[in-house]
């Protein structure tokens, strides 16, 4: 279960989310991001789940990732700025969910 659930359009700013987090956030439609910390990441810190438009995450970072960080699984963009990452698997994966892989892009 993730820490926050984002409705469409929301925003999230200035918040660290600690270890044992299995899921850290997620975004039903856009958002954005600011300056949001995950310590230690279990499976993933934040997971969009958009079908259009674009999401933005403006600093913040990620620590201990053993996996992945930034799971999508929509269409639209995500852009990333400012962001800092460190021990971690891989900064994103795209198409995770195997419903949406046949998503035009």
């Amino acid at each position: 279960m993730p820490c926050f659930i984002l409705e469409d359009s929301a925003t999230l700013s200035n918040v660290v989310i600690g270890p044992n987090q299995a899921e850290g956030v997620h975004c039903k439609g856009k958002c954005t991001i600011n300056n949001v910390w995950w310590s230690d990441i279990c499976e993933d810190a934040i997971t969009f789940k958009q079908m259009s438009g674009t999401s933005c995450i403006n600093g913040g970072g990620a620590f201990k990732a053993s996996d992945k960080i930034i799971q999508f699984n929509g269409r639209g963009t995500v852009s990333v700025k400012n962001f800092y990452a460190n021990d971690y698997g891989k900064v994103a994966r795209s198409c995770g969910c195997s419903k949406l892989r046949q998503l035009q892009r």
